[in-house]
């Protein structure tokens, strides 16, 4: 399962500078799932 947790544009200055001509926006995700007994964790982020 994942659940969002926050999302963030990049700053058209850095885009600009790295010769990109349009938004990217990153979005970050928690994700969980249970394998056996134990719990895992971790982050997935996507672009956007």
């Amino acid at each position: 399962m994942k659940t969002f947790f926050d999302g963030v544009f990049i700053a058209k200055e850095h885009l600009e500078e790295a010769g990109i001509e349009y938004p990217i926006k990153l979005e970050y995700y928690k994700t969980s799932g249970e394998e056996n007994v134990e719990a895992k964790y971790g982050i997935e982020v996507v672009t956007t």
